[in-house]
């Protein structure tokens, strides 16, 4: 078991590592910007595949906000990326923790000098620097960059983290001094009972009737249970100032005074994230997109489960609550009974049916008919499966897309059939239920294509012959502008997606920065641009088959 977190920081805090930082403890924590500390999404709440490493906290929708180094330290980490985090920053504190502040719309004072710097050396918009304490010392305040919205974020924020240096855990910031007002009980939406498996896709489930949403303290009406059963629920909590719906902090099971299960997230490892999608009921996820958050270990009897003997009754008490201690608590009176009156009886094994295969997680396993090949790397399954694959007129078509996978497996198609002309635009697809279809990203190589998906479904060959668009958004072709203060391109790919683009002035390379959200390229007047003159503008976009367009044109500055 991990030290608690407190006693951590007592003990990390006295160590001072970094010469130009300002020694502090947590409890001396300067919030991150001046404006009123608003959540759209705390720590540790479920996001797809993955926890929520931090505090989202709101910036008036708006964009431009000062961001302040919470604790002294210096910049050890710059990343910039039209995807994740965007524009972040990675700051290291003597305390032996690090602080992230992502989304960033632009970075500030010597921090912004560098990134620019770095990208024109490397003649790339994305770039990663990692980098020591004497190259960029803050201090406690200081403006580090303005609060945006790049990378893959839906709305204008800041995402802000604390991590533990050595480890690299996220650590949750509401315990270590960036607190909201909160006087808001969690609020459970649904609840799920469960009986053990053998495989995800044949789940035993059932929805607990009671009135809902609840919150406070409240209870159904008496549910039967035969033979071992577990609890799930959908639930979230809000904090002052938004109606957001976030995650909840802690959460306990007891049946009568016996603990069955306990957990509250002060902090977590972000190998824990491979696990994720077997803490949730993953089948129920891909239907609904609703999240039940399982209240028991699937492969542990001894964590969340319960049994009761035939007319017996008890109570089941289930507690959420947040970090200010705001209670959420609910009985649910059960009664042992006989499988017929319960939810199920336990699921038998039954002869594997024709097609089926039985997939082993700790043993690789690899399918080959025909031009099809499939690889599936050992430990990528959470557990044992059992897999329809094989081949269709159209394609091939691999397990079920409600069955998690912790890594990629390889599919691999032979191109003998496919027509020599038509090769260089074929790539691999994945089909959705309702007739979609999902590129995927695919290489070539000795006459095959090679693609990696951590995604179970229906796959097939399709082809992309159509190059991306390119087209101004802010000027025209040949305009003469008194000021160049930027120019903006909108880009776009009807099929496999946009895979690289460079822009031009004057044979010299220029700074694109690509927002996907917007699909737009954006060039901001620098030293290339510094005098009047007519200048040649090119931008090249390429999509993931390889279909290029250049767009060209002359613009002259006037002034």
């Amino acid at each position: 078991m991990r030290l608690p977190v407190i006693i951590l920081w007592l003990g990390i805090f006295l160590v001072a590592k970094n010469a130009h930082a300002t020694q502090t403890s947590y409890d001396t924590i300067i919030p991150p910007m001046d404006i009123p500390l608003v959540l759209a999404g705390n720590f540790a709440e479920l996001r797809n595949n993955h926890f929520h490493a931090g505090l989202d906290i709101k910036t008036q929708q708006r964009e431009g906000i000062p961001v302040r180094a919470v604790l002294g330290g210096y910049v050890s980490r710059i990343k910039v990326s039209p995807w994740g985090y965007g524009k972040v920053i990675y700051i290291t504190h003597p305390n032996q923790t690090t602080t992230v502040y992502a989304h960033l719309q632009k970075f500030s004072g010597p921090i912004e000098k560098y990134v620019y710097e770095q990208q024109y050396t490397a003649e790339s918009f994305e770039i990663e620097r990692f980098l020591t304490p004497e190259q960029l010392p803050v201090t406690q305040g200081m403006i580090i960059g303005l609060s945006g919205n790049t990378g893959s974020s839906a709305a204008p924020h800041l995402h802000f983290e604390i991590r533990d240096t050595p480890s690299a855990d996220p650590l949750n910031p509401a315990e270590l001094g960036i607190r909201v007002n909160d006087h808001t009980p969690p609020m459970i939406q649904q609840l799920w009972l469960y009986e053990p498996w053998n495989n995800l896709d044949k789940i035993k489930k059932k929805q607990i009737p009671m009135q809902l949403p609840q919150q406070g303290s409240w209870t159904t009406s008496e549910v039967r249970i035969s033979g071992p059963a577990a609890l799930g629920l959908v639930g979230f909590d809000r904090q002052e100032g938004a109606a957001n719906r976030n995650g909840i902090y802690g959460y306990r099971v007891k049946l009568g005074n016996r603990v069955l299960y306990e957990k509250t997230h002060q902090r977590f490892s972000f190998s824990d994230d491979a696990q994720f999608n077997y803490l949730i009921d993953y089948p129920q996820y891909q239907k609904t997109r609703s999240m039940v958050r399982w209240l028991f270990a699937p492969n542990d009897q001894k964590q969340g489960w319960f049994t009761l003997a035939i007319n017996q009754r008890d109570t089941i008490h289930l507690e959420v609550w947040d970090l200010n201690g705001n209670m959420t608590h609910g009985k649910i009176p059960v009664l042992g009974t006989v499988a017929e009156h319960g939810i199920s009886p336990p699921w038998v094994d039954a002869t594997t049916q024709k097609g089926h295969e039985i997939i082993h997680p700790d043993r690789p396993w690899q399918y080959q008919s025909g031009s099809w090949q499939i690889n599936i790397p050992p430990n990528a399954l959470y557990e044992k499966a059992e897999l329809f694959v094989g081949e269709k007129k159209s394609g091939i078509q691999i397990g079920n897309p409600q069955i998690p996978l912790t890594k990629s497996l390889s599919i691999t198609k032979k191109m003998d059939s496919i027509p020599e002309e038509k090769k260089r635009f074929a790539t691999l697809i994945r089909t959705t239920d309702k007739g979609g279809r999902v590129f995927i990203p695919t290489t070539k190589k000795n006459n095959e294509l090679i693609a990696w998906t951590k995604t179970f479904g229906t796959y097939q060959v399709g082809f992309d012959s159509i190059a991306p668009s390119i087209q101004p958004k802010n000027f025209v072709r040949q305009q003469k502008l008194p000021y160049f203060n930027f120019l903006t391109f909108k880009i776009s790919d009807m099929g496999s997606g946009i895979q690289s683009y460079r822009g031009t002035i004057n044979g010299q390379w220029m700074l694109l920065e690509y927002e996907p959200k917007k699909a737009q390229l954006t060039y901001k007047a620098d030293h290339l641009v510094d005098a009047a003159g007519t200048y040649e503008i090119a931008v090249e976009v390429m999509d993931e088959v390889g279909n290029k367009t250049v767009f060209s044109t002359q613009i002259t500055k006037t002034k």
